[in-house]
């Protein structure tokens, strides 16, 4: 168990602070690897999710003048981000930065999911018999996100039909014919467009085709999706202590681009795939992270 701090001890003046969001696993689980790599003395604030009790505890931390803090999801990457703003921050377990505000002078961090060759290579290691793959985002993707998955999946043999969705009503239109029309699917958990219906629709949807529902985030993998890979957790925290050492050691957030995560984890829900008898490469079980079964 992490031990939060109530509040700011003033006196100890810590060098390093972390910000969590709230008690998710996508939060905490970075802490404990961040703590023992980076070097230094760390105290830790849950917010809870909170903005009244955050502002509080952030405008005492601002008293306290940290040299950098590593702010866990986007409500802590966004109070700081607005109540510290000369302050280093890094981020991690955000997963639209720029909605939040938070590019800027001293700010950096690690991105919230895999690069695309990446995932893409996973998915063709555990599914060899998928080649066409349907990928619905909502509108935050841009025209160079589109140049990115499409060279990523040429690099890897695969082709992907990209669909762009502002509502749960054009998902669901996309979904219908992204199913039909290609061996998989891949979604992401897009805020106000992929709804808790939606979703299990398409699990379910995709079940009853015989083919993988691609997600992009282990939660989804454990709620029924087929496959999914995500940063590791121990990974994120033990690369953002990287970036803190070298804000501490008088780096500028602002020439430090963020990062792709370096470790990965990679979920598969066996359950799932037997029950649509969805073809997958038993072998490769045994290299996954998660497995749910």
């Amino acid at each position: 168990m992490i031990a939060f701090l109530a509040t700011v001890a003033l006196a100890a003046r810590p060098d390093v602070t972390v910000i969590v969001s709230g008690d998710i696993g996508p939060y905490l689980d970075p802490v404990p690897a961040f703590t023992d790599a980076v070097g230094v003395p760390v105290q830790t604030i849950n917010i809870h999710g909170r903005w009244v009790e955050a502002e509080v505890e952030i405008l005492a931390l601002k008293a306290a003048e940290p040299e950098v803090v590593f702010a866990l999801g986007a409500k802590a990457a966004w109070t700081v981000r607005n109540l510290m703003p000369n302050t280093p921050m890094i981020y991690a377990a955000v997963l639209d930065p720029e909605r939040y505000g938070l590019p800027g002078n001293q700010v950096t961090g690690i991105h919230a999911t895999v690069a695309p060759v990446t995932y893409l290579s996973q998915v063709s290691a555990y599914f060899p018999t998928v080649t066409d793959i349907g990928v619905i985002r909502g509108t935050g993707i841009t025209a160079e996100d589109e140049e990115a998955l499409n060279a990523a999946a040429k690099e890897v043999g695969l082709r992907l039909t990209i669909e762009k969705v502002d509502s749960p009503r054009t998902f669901r239109r996309a979904f219908n014919s992204l199913a039909e029309s290609q061996d998989a699917v891949w979604v992401s958990p897009e805020r106000g467009v992929l709804t808790p219906e939606a979703f299990r629709t398409a699990v379910e949807e995709m079940r009853r085709r015989r083919k993988p529902l691609l997600a992009d985030t282990e939660n989804m993998v454990t709620a029924g999706a087929a496959f999914a890979v995500t940063p590791s957790p121990e990974g994120i925290g033990r690369q953002a202590a990287e970036l803190a050492k070298r804000v501490l050691d008088g780096g500028a957030p602002a020439i430090m681009p963020v990062e792709d995560p370096l470790e990965l984890s990679t979920a598969i829900n066996i359950r799932t795939l037997e029950a649509g008898e969805i073809a997958f490469e038993a072998l490769m079980v045994d290299f996954a992270n998660v497995v749910i079964e």
